[in-house]
């Protein structure tokens, strides 16, 4: 498998595990906030492992550290559109191999429908229902759905 690290594969695992990928739509009046994410949470003593994480998706990211519960954690974010092109680019490279590839599917045709629709002036309200409906569909292809192999 030429050009391709070791640690691409470790990384999807990772996030086939823990990982989100997320679409936030919110209307407050006539404004309207689409926001899209990629997050993963572990707990704060495993934060060395996603310094890793972000060392392997080239320094991308954010950290945020939450200490008010009693099962203190640490959260690695990706919220900005260059890094969640490159989020997108890595696992098309390196790809999920659990349900988590659906969502990540439908999130990553949504975020690039966003950014079309941006370029070639869509409405918002029509942005709004587009990514709603997206939205729905991530939430769809969580459910737990019980096989002949489960029941």
């Amino acid at each position: 498998m030429d050009n391709f690290d070791p640690m691409g594969f470790w990384a999807a695992g990772l996030v086939d595990g823990e990982g989100c990928f997320a679409i936030g739509i919110s209307r407050k009046g006539k404004y309207l906030h689409i926001c899209f994410t990629f997050s993963i949470g572990l707990r704060i003593d495993d934060r060395p492992t996603l310094e890793k994480l972000q060392k392997t998706l080239g320094g991308i990211g954010r950290f945020y550290t939450h200490t008010s519960s009693k099962s203190p954690g640490v959260y690695f974010k990706v919220a900005k559109t260059d890094g969640l092109l490159l989020i997108i680019d890595f696992f098309e490279k390196y790809p999920l191999q659990s349900k988590k590839q659906g969502d990540f599917k439908i999130w990553a045709e949504a975020f690039r429908y966003y950014l079309t629709g941006r370029y070639k002036g869509f409405s918002p309200e029509h942005m709004f229902l587009e990514m709603e409906k997206r939205a729905q569909q991530l939430q769809d292809n969580r459910r737990y759905v019980k096989s002949a192999t489960t029941a």
